[in-house]
């Protein structure tokens, strides 16, 4: 037994030795959005393509430069994972190195310790899991609804519509948690051997019709039902006067979750399905109480899902920057229409072109809608190390 964990000691060390010889690829942290996306794309692709890296000028634009918790911890699931080196990691820093080593499978708990986003830490973790040697469990305590990042809902009933290997992962929210307390809990398991790999290309250029549109809106604290009624009040009428023609209201299913917690929370988000499998959305979220006695909030998350409807984008900009990575891991050309293209979107193609050396394409195909399309023949990534 001793001379078991001898050898894969020595082989961890080997791993890590011969990468830490490499070159650290140098990145700017500042370019373009210059925010957290820029460590989470990169230190994924740095894990599965076996490349050290250094990212300096970490969120300089932001009023806290550095790492914030979310980060940090995101970083640190990567390196636990990987067994990789993490240098330089800590609330505030501004620089990191991270070296990574062998993908493993494993049960993998977080806790962020703020109501830093659950779902910004599925971002790193998700990608890496699919390449591990087994099935793994990652547990993530901190906010499954905060704003500034994708509602958990987001990962459960819209993205799998675009990534057909998300239907084969199971993601529960045991507990909620909001800004600023945190405190919630979500499980994620990810089995690699039901996922196919390489992963198929994403090709999303026909709208098709629409079908139904969901949602909910999830109360909290003090904040009382009529809030919420009124709010799915206002959005229907939206709906009702611009897309009575499109939608019958049967089709429309908008329910109220009243959570059980002490933080004073409203919570909105709307989705729009067509038959061609395009899911858009819309959401929101206030922790003001003085803001929450009203009906504005409904009426504006309605209008933008109706303006992404009239345009008949395929992808809207809340899933255009979360496909590219698949996009270039992935086997073909995949080929997405979306609308404007968001300062997210570029700088994870920009990361993800540094990196993997996959060119990708951005065309106007409608001036008066303003559609783009993105195009980018993958690298057909399975990595040699898979099942061994």
């Amino acid at each position: 037994m001793f001379w078991i964990n001898g050898n894969r000691f020595r082989h961890f060390v080997t791993r890590i030795v011969s990468n830490m010889d490499k070159e650290y690829r140098q990145i700017d942290g500042s370019h373009l959005e210059g925010g957290g996306q820029i460590l989470r794309i990169a230190t994924v692709l740095s894990s599965l393509l076996n490349i050290p890296i250094e990212i300096r000028n970490i969120r300089a634009g932001r009023p806290k430069p550095g790492l914030a918790p979310q980060h940090l911890h995101g970083l640190r699931i990567a390196r636990d994972i990987t067994n990789g080196q993490l240098l330089n990691a800590e609330i505030g820093s501004t620089s990191i190195q991270f070296c990574p080593s062998k993908i493993n499978a494993g049960n993998y708990l977080t806790d962020i310790g703020t109501a830093g986003s659950v779902t910004l830490i599925l971002q790193t973790a998700i990608p890496l899991l699919l390449y591990a040697n087994g099935p793994s469990t990652l547990e993530i305590y901190g906010g499954t609804h905060v704003p500034f990042a994708p509602f958990v809902n987001f990962f459960t009933d819209i993205l799998p519509d675009y990534l057909s290997f998300m239907k084969q992962i199971q993601i529960h929210c045991n507990r909620f948690g909001f800004y600023p307390q945190g405190g919630g809990h979500i499980t994620c398991q990810i089995d690699p051997t039901t996922i196919q790999l390489p992963l198929q290309s994403i090709e999303r250029i026909d709208f098709g019709e629409l079908n139904e549109i969901n949602g909910f809106v999830m109360i909290s604290g003090r904040i009382r039902r009529p809030i919420a009624e009124s709010n799915i009040q206002s959005a229907m009428e939206i709906f009702y006067n611009q897309q009575s023609k499109m939608i019958d209201e049967n089709r429309i299913n908008i329910f109220i979750n009243e959570c059980r917690t002490r933080n004073d929370v409203l919570a909105m988000m709307l989705s729009a399905r067509t038959t061609k499998n395009c899911n858009l959305s819309s959401s929101s979220i206030v922790s003001r109480r003085n803001e929450m006695h009203t009906n504005i909030y409904g009426q504006k998350i309605a209008e933008k899902l109706c303006h992404d409807l009239e345009q008949q984008c395929c992808v809207d900009e809340f899933i255009q920057d979360q496909l590219i990575i698949y996009m270039a891991l992935a086997d073909g050309i995949s080929r997405i229409i979306t609308g404007e293209i968001s300062l997210h979107t570029q700088t994870a193609i920009w990361i993800t072109e540094q990196l993997t050396g996959v060119k990708f394409s951005i065309k106007l195909i409608d001036q008066s809608k303003q559609l783009n399309m993105i195009e980018c023949k993958g690298l057909a990534y399975k990595p040699e190390r898979y099942y061994s």
